[in-house]
Order: structure tokens, then sequence, then C-alpha cells
């Protein structure tokens, strides 16, 4: 609607006011920022256009999962002691110390997340296993050190 009234206009601001009333919004913010993103879509206007800034959110939601990755990753290592497969109960005992944990850029350490970064580097557990064996006492054979 905006593109169809622009050109009956001098400048952008004019065509807003009028589309704002035609679609009956009190205010006309929405209508002149989502006509000039499309301007900017489509190459006729210089700025960030809609698929580089969801792109850049991507980004950065990728960059904040692999640092808590790393940040697992680097906790375990030296809960575990540079043990090659560690017991069952230490593995619990890991997940249930550091479940809960908030990363300084938000992300939160939950059981599942760390299950399955724990897997992906060989030490098998499912979130499954480790909600049925986190109350569970341990026999000496799970325990070994």
């Amino acid at each position: 609607m905006y593109h169809e009234t622009r050109p009956e206009y001098e400048g952008d601001w004019p065509a807003v006011v009028k589309v704002a009333q035609l679609v009956g919004v009190s205010t006309r913010r929405p209508c002149g920022a989502g006509g000039r993103q499309d301007e900017v879509d489509q190459g006729q206007r210089r700025s960030v256009s809609s698929e580089e800034s969801s792109e850049a959110a991507r980004l950065k939601r990728e960059n904040a999962e692999l640092r808590r990755a790393n940040a697992i990753l680097k906790a375990a290592s030296a809960f575990f002691g540079g043990r090659a497969l560690p017991a069952g109960a230490v593995i619990v005992d890991f997940i249930r110390e550091h479940a809960g944990r908030r990363e300084a850029d938000g992300l939160r350490w939950d059981a599942e997340s760390i299950c399955q970064i724990l897997r992906v580097h060989g030490i098998e557990i499912a979130p499954s296993a480790y909600y049925e064996w986190r109350d569970k006492p341990f026999g000496k054979r799970e325990q070994r050190v």
C-alpha cells in the first residue's frame, strides 16, 4: 500500500501519514518502517536488509551455542580428570552440579544440552538416563573412580 501511495507525494512522511489514515492505525511509525524496510530489501535504499539481519542473528545464536559447548567441555574435562570413560555416577554428578548454570550471554546449561554435548564427544548418556539416575544411590560398580 505504501509503495502505491508513495509516488503521489513529495516525500516519505506524507505517504506514511496517508497509509496510516487508510489503514486506521493510530501510530504511523510501523507503516513507514515497513515501507522503508521493503525498499531496503529490494535494493532501492541503503541499509541492512531483512535477510542480512536474520543471518546476523542466526550467527550470533550459533556463536553463543558454540561458546556454551566449549565451556561445558572445559568443565567436563576438569571434572572428569582426564579419564577416557568416566563412571555413570561421575557423569551424573557432573550434570547435577552444572545443570542450571547460566553463561554471560544468557544461555543456560540444562541437562539436555550437557548430555547432547557429552554424547557428541563420546560420553554416552541420554537425558532420560540422567533423570532416572540422578536421585538413585549408586552401587560400588557405578561409583568406580
